[in-house]
C-alpha cells in the first residue's frame, strides 16, 4: 500500500512509536533520525523502560521529596556508569532544572555569586540558563552571569585568555561549558582547550561545570565524553537520554562536594520514584547493550553517506550537525526529508542528526541516502541557475 503524502511541517500528528520508526494519524511512517531531542537514545516505546515506569506508577509516583528506594538505585547506577570521583546530587524532571541547580550550587559551594558561561552553549531556557549561553530578547544582562564569546567567532587561545581574565580577582563561582554545541553547529574546542580550561578553574578555585545532557550517555562513544577528553569535572549535568524520553535530568558533583540546604535542592518533582525508576532501566540497558560498537556503527554510515558537497558535517558518534548555507537550505532539507518518510530538525542553518542507538541499520542507511540525495538535488538546482 502507498502511504499517504506527506504532511506539511505544523500539519505532524504523531500517535505512535516504536524503536526507530514514528507513525502518524494518517498511517504515514517515519524514519527518525530526531529521537525528540536526542531523548529517546534507546528507542521509542523501549519495553524495559516502558515497563519500569508502568510499574512504578502502580506502585509508589511520588513521594513528597522523602527518600525512596528507586533514587537510591538510581542514583548508585549513575555513580556506576560515571566512574571516577563524580557522586549523585539530585534528580530533576529537565537539563534546564538541572543547569538551574548547578547555578544555586556552585554559588553556595564557594561563596562567590558570578559563573560563566560561553556563547553557542545551550544550557537550558529558562531567564538564567538560557543567558549562560544564547542571547536573548528579554533582558541584556543578567547580574552574576557572564557569557563569554566562544569558538568558531574567536581562537580558542583569545577565549582561554578572556577567561583568565575575568578569573582574576578570585569571584567566579563556576565555568559551564557544553563540550560539543549540539544546539549552535556542532563545533567543539579541542581536548587541550578543555584541559587548560580545567587548569585555569582548579589555579584560580572555580569550579568547572560539564554541560553532558546531549553528549553523555554513549553518546558519542564513552559512557561520558569528558572521558575521551581525559578532564574530571567538579559539576556534570547529565540527561536527555537517561529516561529514554521519560523526563529525568540529574546533578553529580566531585567526592568532597555536599549538598545543602541554602542551595534549594528541592522541587515538587525532583526525586520522584517514576522518574528514577525510568533511569535505572534506562542505565541498566545501556550497560547491557555493545553501545560503543552500535555507536560506531552510526558513525560509520553518517560520515560514508553524509560527507558531501553542498553541507559540512560534524560531530561524533550518533551525534552529528549538516551545516547548510543558510535557515532557508536547512528547512527545505528538513522538509524534502519529511516528505520522503525522514524526521530531522533544524536550528537555523543546522540540520541535527540524533539517532537512536538502537536504529536498524538499513533504516539508518535509506534514511541518510534519502538526505545525500536531498542534498543533491538542492546542489543540481544551485550549479543550473548559474
Amino acid at each position: 500500500m502507498t502511504s499517504p503524502p506527506a504532511p506539511p511541517p505544523n500539519d505532524l500528528r504523531l500517535v505512535r512509536g516504536a524503536n526507530d520508526i514514528l507513525v502518524d494519524h494518517e498511517g504515514r511512517e517515519y524514519i527518525d533520525l530526531f529521537s525528540a531531542n536526542g531523548t529517546t537514545w534507546l528507542g521509542h516505546a523501549n519495553p524495559a523502560v516502558a515497563e519500569a515506569v508502568a510499574r512504578q506508577c502502580a506502585t509508589l509516583a511520588i513521594a513528597g521529596g522523602a527518600s525512596t528506594e528507586p533514587l537510591h538505585a538510581a542514583a548508585a547506577a549513575l555513580e556506576s556508569v560515571a566512574g571516577g570521583a563524580l557522586r549523585f546530587a539530585a534528580l530533576y524532571s529537565t537539563g534546564m532544572e538541572a543547569a538551574e541547580f548547578a547555578i544555586r550550587a556552585v554559588r553556595c559551594l564557594t561563596g562567590r555569586s558570578t559563573v560563566l558561561g560561553f556563547a553557542g552553549c545551550m544550557h537550558g531556557k529558562s531567564m538564567a540558563t538560557a543567558f549562560l549561553g544564547w542571547p536573548s530578547a528579554f533582558h541584556s544582562e543578567i547580574p552574576g552571569i557572564r557569557r563569554l564569546a566562544f569558538i568558531p567567532e574567536r581562537a580558542e587561545a583569545a577565549v582561554l585568555a578572556s577567561v583568565a581574565d575575568a578569573l582574576r580577582g578570585g569571584g567566579v563561582a563556576a565555568v559551564f561549558l557544553e563540550p560539543i554545541l549540539a544546539s549552535a553547529g556542532g563545533h567543539r574546542p579541542s581536548p587541550a582547550f578543555v584541559r587548560d580550561l580545567a587548569r585555569l578553574c582548579r589555579e584560580a578555585g572555580t569550579l568547572l561545570v560539564l554541560d553532558e545532557i546531549v553528549t553523555g550517555l554513549y553518546r558519542t562513544g564513552e559512557a561520558f565524553y569528558h572521558h575521551a577528553l581525559q578532564v574530571e569535572p567538579d559539576v556534570l549535568l547529565v540527561g536527555k537520554s537517561l529516561g529514554n524520553g521519560f523526563p529525568v535530568a540529574a546533578v553529580m558533583m566531585a567526592a568532597g562536594h555536599r549538598v545543602t540546604a541554602s542551595m534549594l535542592p528541592g522541587s515538587t518533582y525532583s526525586g520522584n520514584p517514576v522518574a528514577a525508576a525510568a533511569a535505572s532501566a534506562a542505565l541498566a540497558e545501556m550497560e547491557r547493550l555493545p553501545l560503543r560498537t552500535m555507536v560506531e556503527g552510526i558513525e560509520s554510515a553518517v560520515r560514508s553517506t553524509l560527507d558531501v558537497e553542498g553541507v559540512t558535517l560534524r560531530g561524533g558518534g550518533a551525534l552529528w550537525v549538516l551545516a547548510l548555507p543558510d535557515p532557508d537550505a536547512a528547512a527545505a532539507l528538513v522538509a524534502g526529508a519529511r516528505g520522503s518518510g525522514v524526521l530531522v530538525t533544524a536550528v537555523g542553518r543546522f540540520v541535527r542528526l540524533l539517532p537512536a542507538a538502537t536504529i536498524v541499520a538499513g533504516n539508518l542507511a535509506r534514511a541518510c541516502t534519502i538526505l545525500a540525495d536531498e542534498i543533491a538535488r538542492r546542489n543540481d538546482r544551485r550549479h543550473a541557475g548559474r
